[in-house]
């Protein structure tokens, strides 16, 4: 006498013939294709002319420009390593070492009363102002030299190295010179 398969030897065996072929396709599949990389943005390098029109950079041995609204949080805390920045060096005509210019959308009187919340002093205050295109996040830091050359750009709230960096590039300009 011959076994007898029965119907649900059969249908087992079927899920099991299912199961090896789909696990073969999947593995065998053709991998999917990378994302595009992210569309990039210009971003200012090192020996960059400024875009920033209407600065007289000649006027100081090195300018750092910082981009700031009151509503960016990151803004906010680096604010206190702007106030150190800001108090470091010698200003004015007779020092001529650094001009501190803040750039920002917000209006006069809240960039006004943003920055002397964090006691920031500069120079030159360009309010209700859109910023450069390659300026696309807040905040950022530019140093430009008197040139109108840019010796820095950082953009983000900064490591205690990347303030160390922005220090370092200003001292490389004007030297070390604390008031």
């Amino acid at each position: 006498m011959k076994p007898r398969i029965s119907l649900e030897t059969l249908s087992n065996i079927a899920v099991l013939v299912a199961c090896v072929w789909a696990g073969y396709a999947l593995y065998n599949r053709p991998a999917a294709a990378s994302p595009p990389p992210a569309p990039t943005r210009p971003t200012y390098a090192i020996g960059d002319a400024s875009e920033i029109q209407g600065l007289d950079y000649s006027a100081a041995d090195a300018t750092v420009v910082l981009f700031v609204r009151k509503s960016c949080q990151f803004c906010t805390a680096s604010m206190p390593f702007y106030n150190r920045l800001t108090t470091k060096w010698p200003r004015g005509r007779e020092a001529r070492h650094v001009q501190f210019v803040v750039i920002t959308t917000d209006d006069d009187a809240t960039a006004a009363t943003y920055l002397s919340t964090f006691d920031v002093s500069v120079d030159v205050l360009r309010a209700n102002e859109r910023p450069p295109n390659k300026v696309f996040a807040t905040p950022t830091v530019l140093i430009v030299a008197a040139d109108g050359r840019v010796r820095g750009a950082w953009t983000g709230q900064l490591s205690e190295a990347g303030e160390a960096e922005v220090v370092a590039t200003l001292e490389s300009l004007v030297g070390s010179r604390v008031s």
